[in-house]
């Protein structure tokens, strides 16, 4: 007997699963048939899934929110997990090389008689703690230098916008508006009545607002 081809068993199956609809008694190839249709549409749709699962069915088995991955993903280059769908193939192979290329950091599990030679107690010894223990603290200091330089770059790009000063060059501003406001009073000690008093005033706002408008005190 030859061997029966996909598309004859699809059509058998499909054939049989409308007859069963239909209340009708199947065959037994028929039946046979169907179970074979089902698994195999059963696998084409879990490999589907897994090569385009929705970003939030990833983020409910991540237990993290889409924001939370999306940074994980920046920070770590990892862009199989960007995008609004995720090939978890993909992405599996990226944490596992991730993993893998940060293995020196990770301290390795030992408990029980798990991982334990001969004469092992289950402790890291020695030598490997405090290479383990150096390991982080070198870490440490890298993101705190990480950090600082951040915080430089930001400020930077605050002055660059305009949006902070050096320290320098408050106070400057500031004894410069000082003695700005010291002439002032002075001015209206010697001025003869509210109106010209009045005026004064107008006149130095109209003057301060102008240098502030323009980014520049007039020093």
């Amino acid at each position: 007997m030859a061997k029966r081809t996909d598309a004859e068993r699809t059509r058998s199956a499909l054939t049989g699963k409308l007859r069963d609809l239909a209340g009708e008694k199947l065959t037994q190839q028929q039946s046979k048939d169907i179970k074979w249709y089902d698994r195999r549409e059963s696998e084409r749709i879990a490999e589907l899934t897994l090569a385009a699962l929705p970003k939030g069915n990833y983020c409910k088995l991540a237990g993290r929110q889409h924001v939370v991955i999306d940074k994980m993903a920046r920070n770590y280059r990892i862009d199989a997990l960007l995008g609004d769908t995720i090939d978890l193939y993909d992405a599996i192979l990226a944490l596992h090389d991730l993993i893998a290329e940060n293995a020196r950091l990770i301290q390795p599990l030992r408990s029980g008689t798990d991982n334990r030679d001969d004469g092992d107690n289950g402790q890291l010894d020695e030598h490997d703690d405090n290479v383990y223990e150096l390991q982080i603290a070198k870490l440490k200091e890298t993101v705190r230098k990480l950090e600082i330089a951040n915080q430089r770059a930001e400020i930077g790009l605050q002055k660059d916008r305009g949006d902070a000063i050096d320290r320098s060059e408050f106070r400057r501003m500031l004894e410069y508006l000082t003695v700005r406001l010291q002439g002032f009073g002075q001015q209206l000690r010697r001025s003869k009545g509210g109106d010209e008093a009045q005026k004064s005033l107008n006149e130095f706002l109209d003057h301060l607002s102008a240098e502030i408008r323009e980014g520049e005190l007039k020093f």
